[in-house]
């Protein structure tokens, strides 16, 4: 029998952005709204150092979402969003690898402490899955407007869908997960802002009990149907 081996410790969380830490903040994520197809929505991400609230680094996700189509795109039918997400994973593999993923399976929670206004945000976790345009989604339920507040969701409650439609249901790839991030698709003309302090995956202690239903019955989650902001 073997003696003095010691069991690795199990991990309980992952960092996924933090702007308190560089290496996970600003230069790890990438910027993108309906401007990219011509659209007239803006979109910033900025690093704000302080606050009166806050004595360290924040991010800040910051711009106008406009539902105006272009006028020499008639191919275009439905524009009016912005997103940040975390940039793909770099292969360590001498880049014979073609990708990198993080591995959740440790992991049943996410958690984000974030400070929004009234806008209603999606948080969206790209995995491993048959389509490469598939997204996991679920709504960001903020309590205090205007307030610095820690929000957890289930990492079962994400939704499965694709151009925001719901598609058939099937487990999120834990042990493949390629990126996450924020968007808003409100639907709503007007300046929006969020800002982020850090976003994790952890491994949460008792059952699961959300502050409110944070996923639409399965009666809701029909295939073909327009995920909603109010689901």
């Amino acid at each position: 029998m073997r003696t003095g081996l010691v069991a690795s410790p199990v991990p309980t969380e992952l960092g996924l952005v933090n702007f308190r830490e560089p290496a996970l903040g600003l230069a790890n994520l990438l910027v993108r709204c309906d401007k990219d197809l011509g659209g007239f929505s803006t979109a910033d991400l900025s690093v704000v150092e302080s606050d009166s609230t806050s004595n360290h680094a924040f991010g800040r996700f910051k711009g106008d979402l406009s539902l105006d189509l272009p006028a020499d795109r008639p191919d275009i039918i439905r524009l009016g969003y912005a997103m940040f997400r975390t940039k793909d994973i770099e292969p360590k593999l001498f880049g014979l690898a073609s990708s990198e993923y993080w591995n959740w399976e440790p992991y049943n929670q996410m958690v984000l402490r974030v400070r929004g206004d009234r806008r209603k945000y999606f948080i969206n976790v790209q995995a491993e899955s048959a389509y490469p345009t598939d997204l996991y989604q679920h709504r960001l339920f903020l309590k205090t407007p205007g307030q610095w507040e820690e929000v957890t969701v289930p990492l079962g409650n994400f939704i499965l869908t694709n151009g925001g439609i719901i598609q058939q249901q099937q487990a999120m790839e834990l042990s493949q997960v390629k990126s996450v991030g924020i968007g808003l698709i409100d639907r709503q003309y007007g300046p929006y802002q969020l800002d982020i302090d850090w976003i994790k995956v952890v491994t949460g202690d008792g059952p699961l009990k959300p502050a409110k239903p944070t996923k639409p019955s399965s009666a809701d989650l029909t295939p073909g149907k327009r995920l909603s902001i109010d689901d």
